[in-house]
């Protein structure tokens, strides 16, 4: 975690010994750097400010009207207990209806990351790396990307629109860990 206060403490200090070498002090009260008041240099540094964010706000534009998205988003985790499931292929039941048998594990998938996270939007047009690591209680035999399938599929809708954004798969690996067989989860943007 990083302590935003403790960071915005520091660019403080730094601008106040930025003004002791380009004014020759620390900016007091009663202390007139220049001709102006320190309402009008106020007024002045907030019209460049709004100059600053208008200019990102129009750069974002024309980058998102050339079909690219602009998102802000940071690497997240979550957890699936238990011991990981793998995808299985849609089946054709008796009566001819096709079905899909991972439905159930799926849908698991979806609210170990609705807990943590809730009911979001998928984001369009971004590339994802998914990493899996698999703990399961021995070794049986699974193949591992069955089961990060499985995961992938799981949220599509809601991390991800199509699971063709996912590009990546990290570095997705398998372990033991017979007393908390799970699947630790991790998503970043590329």
């Amino acid at each position: 975690m990083i302590d935003i206060a403790k960071l915005v403490q520091a660019d403080i200090e730094a601008r106040a010994q930025l003004g002791e070498r380009k004014y020759g002090g620390r900016l007091t009260t009663g202390s007139r750097n220049n001709i102006t008041s320190p309402l009008q240099n106020a007024y002045e540094e907030a019209l460049d400010l709004c100059m600053y964010l208008r200019q990102e706000i129009e750069e974002r534009r024309v980058y998102e009207a050339k079909g690219n998205a602009v998102t802000t988003m940071q690497p997240f985790t979550f957890e699936v207990p238990g011991e990981p499931e793998r995808k299985i292929r849609h089946r054709t039941g008796e009566d001819g209806h096709t079905y899909n048998p991972s439905e159930a594990a799926e849908a698991f998938v979806q609210s170990a990351y609705m807990v943590v996270y809730g009911k979001t939007e998928p984001v369009p047009k971004v590339l994802f790396r998914l990493t899996c690591v698999f703990y399961t209680k021995n070794r049986q035999v699974k193949d591992i990307d069955n089961m990060w399938k499985l995961i992938a599929d799981a949220l599509q809708g809601l991390v991800w629109a199509n699971d063709s954004q996912v590009w990546d798969m990290g570095e997705t690996h398998r372990e033991i860990d017979k007393a908390h067989p799970r699947t630790v989860v991790r998503i970043e943007e590329l």
